[in-house]
């Protein structure tokens, strides 16, 4: 079986991720942890120890905005973390995913299906209204984060002067736009093609709002890694990343105990979002319903053996 790095992206909620960092833990792991510095001192310590046979590396830290670049930047200090570990698949998670299958499971799927990419998309054509996203230059999302009104007035100001001045970022894009969730599972050539694509990432996508699910689909879409995608039928949503995330209740929805069997039951390989303020007793059901699947597998290896 091959080597998986797990990249999570947290800032809160170190006793939850240390759950998330056991329920990940495999000698066939390395887990890369880029932690806000917004959020100060952490248990390092306790962390390490979540995940006795896997290693756990933590990132360069950076500070981290809602729909700022910033987003897109700590994706990448991760994916260049781990690249010289040369995995076969890197798996992007927040702090508040947890797996839905044990690792022998995710390890036999992302073989079986070795060399496809996971990578979502929000359907065949990117909506035209999204382009506001990318067209004009966002100068105080890196300060607003949707959290000052006084500072997204100013921002809204700016947009209206760049309209009337005709700005228009696109019209120097010569690549089709795509858009979907930023949550990926991508083998080691898509992972190094992201890297080494960092000037456009960055020329294209800074000073934008919300492009975080913008930027890898449009990359991938533009490329060869685009025939490589495990699906394109936008059918189901879950289906080209496999994970289950509730746009329906929430926004989005954070699972609860009484959601249990419906997350067992689900195909997808990962889930969020989980909150052990809101319901700490589903993460717990989920870390032991993964541990007695790991030690049924465990017995019926030792019973061929």
């Amino acid at each position: 079986m091959g080597r998986h790095a797990y990249l999570i992206i947290a800032h809160d909620q170190f006793g939850q991720l240390a759950k998330l960092l056991h329920m990940l833990d495999d000698g066939r792991n390395d887990i890369y942890l880029h932690i806000d510095s917004k959020a100060g001192d952490f248990p390092e310590g306790e962390l390490r120890a979540a995940a006795g046979r896997a290693g756990v590396f933590f990132t360069e830290r950076t500070s981290v905005t809602w729909g700022s670049y910033s987003q897109i930047n700590s994706e990448l200090v991760l994916l260049k973390a781990a690249l010289p570990g040369r995995y076969d698949y890197y798996h992007l998670l927040s702090g508040a995913d947890l797996p839905l299958k044990p690792q022998w499971e995710i390890h036999q799927f992302f073989d079986s299906n070795q060399g496809k990419e996971f990578v979502d998309f929000e359907g065949p054509v990117f909506r035209k209204e999204k382009e506001v996203l990318l067209k004009y230059y966002y100068f105080f999302q890196e300060k607003v984060g949707g959290r000052s009104r006084w500072l997204d007035a100013l921002d809204q100001l700016s947009i209206g002067a760049q309209r009337l001045l005709g700005v228009n970022r696109l019209r120097r894009v010569q690549l089709t736009l795509q858009k979907g969730a930023n949550w990926f599972s991508i083998t080691h050539g898509l992972a190094s093609y992201v890297v080494e694509q960092e000037p456009l990432i960055r020329r294209m996508f800074a000073h934008t709002k919300c492009c975080d699910e913008v930027f890898l689909q449009t990359l991938v879409w533009n490329s060869p890694y685009r025939d490589r995608l495990y699906d394109q039928s936008f059918a189901e949503p879950w289906k080209g990343f496999m994970r289950y995330i509730d746009w329906e209740r929430g926004a989005p929805y954070t699972f609860r105990l009484c959601d249990f069997d419906e997350l067992a039951g689900s195909p997808c390989m990962f889930a969020r979002k989980f909150d052990s303020r809101v319901d700490e007793a589903v993460i717990d059901k989920i870390g032991a319903y993964l541990d007695k699947k790991s030690r049924k597998r465990g017995e019926a290896d030792d019973i061929l053996e």
